[in-house]
């Protein structure tokens, strides 16, 4: 029954005071698009439709009555158990254990729980908020770089401005210019500064063509991070698939013919190379028992190839 879809919604007054948890019911109503939610100001966290005082229940039925949902079934428990780990370290000022568990936790992840926003992000984003705000770009990248990340992503999801002021995060680390630098600049500043002469026009026109876009993907470092994760985990796969026993399989082409190849090392390209060189650079995409597959990716059994 936990999280179970009401049939009908019916308007629910809820009354919210200036602490953590009602700061965080204020987000969720908002988040959620929650019409059927009255809020007012008051001294206490209260739902009257629940006649309850507890977080956890007036989180609950705030998500029922969402018409964007911030709490899935597969892992409520694990959100919900999370949330009230996370109040109790906020509550006990250890803001900062909480904050070393979360860059530890979002170093994979996009989201705590799931491929989407939850209840979880939002209750660490508030809880941290304050905390995270006083630090500096250096600072908050030295330590906390999946954070960085995670922060900007979750306050713009929300977009609760008027609730938590939403903050500048810098995309990469901070770096003071270099004395090499400083001095190409001034040389350019003095360069410019010289007087144009009405002579020589053909000298003085910008080269459009020397103007090149740069991209700065390798100077996003959790980008790096992962880049790098996956590689050594690609990399495993790879030495992994090299070492398994050559397990013959049966490939059968649209024309009737059958190849023979290996499970899990024989791919679609191979084959189309066996085949001809020409068919290997025209083909872009296979068809794995009327599946779309990867021309790389190795195929797994007997199977109908297209």
């Amino acid at each position: 029954t936990f999280l179970q879809l009401s049939t009908h919604r019916t308007m629910a007054r809820l009354e919210v005071d200036q602490g953590l948890r009602s700061q965080i019911v204020r987000i969720l109503v908002q988040y959620g698009n929650t019409e059927s939610v009255t809020l007012v100001d008051g001294k206490r966290l209260f739902l009257d439709e629940q006649k309850s005082d507890k977080f956890d229940d007036i989180v609950i039925a705030i998500n029922k009555k969402s018409n964007r949902r911030f709490i899935d079934v597969i892992h409520a428990q694990q959100i919900m158990s999370f949330i009230e780990h996370c109040l109790v370290l906020a509550e006990a000022n250890k803001i900062e254990q909480l904050s070393n568990e979360l860059t530890q936790s979002l170093s994979l992840k996009t989201f705590l729980f799931g491929n989407a926003l939850s209840a979880a992000d939002v209750t660490a984003f508030a809880c941290i908020y304050g905390y995270f705000v006083a630090l500096n770009d250096e600072h908050r990248y030295s330590r906390f770089l999946h954070i960085s990340r995670w922060f900007d992503m979750v306050q713009h999801q929300l977009e609760c401005g008027h609730i938590l002021q939403n903050i500048a995060i810098a995309q990469t680390v901070p770096t003071a210019p270099s004395k090499q630098a400083k001095s190409d600049a001034t040389t350019t500043d003095a360069k410019s500064s010289k007087p144009k002469g009405k002579g020589k026009a053909k000298g003085n026109k910008q080269k459009s063509s020397s103007i090149k876009l740069s991209d700065h993907v390798n100077n996003i470092e959790f980008i790096a991070h992962r880049i790098q994760v996956f590689e050594s985990i690609y990399k495993r796969q790879c030495e992994e698939r090299a070492n398994l026993p050559d397990t013959p399989i049966s490939i059968q082409l649209p024309d009737g013919s059958v190849k023979n190849g290996h499970k899990l090392k024989t791919s679609p390209l191979d084959i189309a190379q066996g085949i001809s060189s020409m068919l290997a650079k025209q083909v872009i995409v296979a068809r794995v028992n009327g599946q779309l597959w990867d021309l790389t990716r190795p195929l797994e059994g007997d199977c109908d190839l297209v």
